[in-house]
């Protein structure tokens, strides 16, 4: 699961990039930080964690032993806070296993403060309630930290 993860975000970034004209190529990343944050009570951490930057948007995602993820995506407008909701270009996504639970434009919610975005760093925290649908219980995302150097 972890490789159709990477897979999948990886399409993911072509796909928006595609979409808006913008070269593929010109895409900013880094492999050197954390991010961490409590998925319903059990701790979730990955270091290092993945950026990547393009088109006016910050995506940064972790990948953990067993099967979990976590990723975060907001505007590339510096430091500030985003609110996930209907109307804001901000998401969230926690996978377990196979089952995928979403905050965004029409479903969870939470914000995401970012608190440092320099030339070589950016650092910042979140807390988030993801939903996978009527059929599975909503998940509550806190005490979420992030830390990239690139």
């Amino acid at each position: 699961m972890r490789s159709s993860n990477a897979t999948a975000l990886a399409i993911a970034c072509l796909l928006v990039a595609a979409c808006t004209g913008t070269d593929p190529l010109l895409v900013t990343e880094a492999t050197a930080g954390s991010i961490s944050a409590s998925i319903d009570g059990d701790p979730f951490h990955v270091e290092p964690a993945h950026f990547s930057r393009a088109d006016g948007r910050v995506v940064i995602h972790g990948w953990a032993i067993p099967d979990r993820s976590l990723g975060i995506e907001f505007p590339d407008d510096g430091a500030g806070t985003w609110t996930i909701g209907p109307g804001h270009a901000v998401s969230a996504t926690v996978t377990i296993a196979s089952l995928a639970w979403i905050a965004g434009d029409g479903t969870g919610g939470g914000t995401i403060t970012v608190s440092e975005f320099t030339d070589d760093r950016i650092a910042g925290t979140f807390d988030l309630t993801v939903d996978a649908g009527p059929d599975h219980p909503r998940l509550k995302v806190t005490d979420g930290r992030f830390e990239i150097r690139f």
